[in-house]
């Protein structure tokens, strides 16, 4: 007894997970090829946590690490005083004035 097509299509689509509507042939070896062929198709097409991430990762330019031109590394010492003074030169710099190391001594 010979199955119909439709009960081969039911059966590849159930083995390989494929809605029958999909699979197209007439004879049996067709009906299982065009299943594994949309099987094969789909499983490739299915993005793996891997291959999501080497995506993401070829796709993101790679940027240099650059300062800000505010972004100093501050040099401390040890006593306030001598911190108050670097402090108070370094605001005192974007004054346009002549003797502005008169008040630090």
């Amino acid at each position: 007894m010979e199955k119909t097509t439709e009960e081969l299509k039911r059966e590849a689509s159930e083995k390989n997970g494929i809605p029958a509507e999909l699979i197209q042939g007439e004879t049996a070896e067709e009906i299982a090829a065009h299943a594994a062929a949309l099987a094969a198709y789909k499983r490739d097409k299915r993005p793996t946590r891997e291959k999501f991430a080497a995506r993401i990762q070829a796709e993101t330019p790679e940027y240099p690490t650059v300062k800000d031109a505010d972004e100093t590394t501050p040099t401390y010492t040890e006593d306030t005083r001598s911190q108050f003074e670097e402090w108070f030169k370094d605001i005192s710099a974007f004054q346009p004035r002549k003797n502005r190391d008169i008040f630090i001594k």
